[in-house]
């Protein structure tokens, strides 16, 4: 939000696949765009793993990811709607859900069964594309666009097809195939949230240590640690 606020155009992918706590967040929202959006982020997973089979021809990767994307609307105070304004450095906030209501067709399979078909076990084997397949899910986000407001000054059209400046993914907690995939290929830099207490910190060292993140090719992370114990003192 904050960063949509300051312009930026966002958007929050969830692959939190087996606890889609951000999904949950904006369920609400979710129900009042039913019927709008009808695909989510394992879909979007599930199609990649369709497309790398396929050769990973680039004219199979969606440039819009409309059927996949929940818009989440701004206050008005962070847009500027006046006469003559700036539309086109207004913010935008869009979420990939994990989880949707599934359409009452024959052809729909519930979340478990897309999971087993997902299959990230031999995605990740030896015998798997492993990486691979997360630079292709990669092409995705990068190569999404949404529809926004143009200067007809520089583009004598509008709506344009812009980029998303930042995209942000949730990933699982720990070190798992979803968490591989999310801090590998996907990803330029990676937070670790964190707590504060002997079992997060010693948690959060392994994992820190088995990602790679210790050595001096790292990329580059940063760790939010916190809310500090209330049975701490200030001090």
């Amino acid at each position: 939000h904050v960063l949509a606020r300051d312009g930026w155009g966002v958007l929050m992918v969830d692959f939190d696949l087996e606890a889609p706590g951000m999904t949950h967040f904006f369920a609400d929202l979710i129900k009042q765009r039913r019927g709008m959006v009808e695909r989510d982020s394992l879909d979007l997973l599930l199609d990649a793993k369709e497309g790398l089979s396929a050769g990973s021809d680039p004219a199979l990767i969606p440039v819009s990811l409309e059927e996949y994307i929940v818009n989440v609307d701004l206050s008005r105070d962070w847009l500027d709607e006046r006469e003559g304004g700036i539309p086109y450095k207004n913010g935008r906030l869009d979420l990939l859900p994990a989880t949707l209501e599934r359409r009452s067709t024959t052809e729909d399979r519930d979340y478990l069964n897309r999971m087993g078909d997902l299959d990230l076990t031999t995605i990740f084997s030896k015998l798997g594309p492993g990486h691979k397949f997360g630079e292709h899910v990669r092409k995705y986000l990068i190569a999404a666009r949404f529809e926004s407001p143009g200067d007809k000054l520089f583009t004598m059209r509008t709506p344009v097809k812009a980029a998303y400046d930042i995209v942000l993914l949730d990933s699982r907690t720990g070190l798992n195939e979803i968490a591989g995939l999310c801090i590998g290929p996907i990803c330029d830099a990676i937070i670790i949230c964190t707590g504060l207490n002997a079992q997060n910190i010693a948690g959060t060292r392994y994992f820190m240590s088995r990602a790679g993140l210790l050595s001096e090719k790292a990329k580059p992370y940063a760790v939010v640690a916190g809310p500090i114990p209330v049975w701490h003192t200030r001090e």
